[in-house]
């Protein structure tokens, strides 16, 4: 992930994952401008169901 203020690539800092477990919050510097910020991430679920014909 870029940082917000100088678009360099950031450094994960500390990573912890929420209670119910569907997401992470990890916390970013950046190593060219100092400047942290928190992210959380959270995981997308698709889901495919069949289509039904009516005769």
């Amino acid at each position: 992930m870029n940082c917000p203020k100088c678009q360099k690539r950031t450094n994960v800092i500390d990573t912890r994952r929420s209670l119910g477990g569907g997401s992470v919050y990890r916390i970013r510097k950046c190593p060219r401008c100092g400047f942290s910020f928190r992210t959380l991430e959270t995981k997308l679920r698709f889901e495919e169901k069949e289509a039904r014909r009516d005769a």
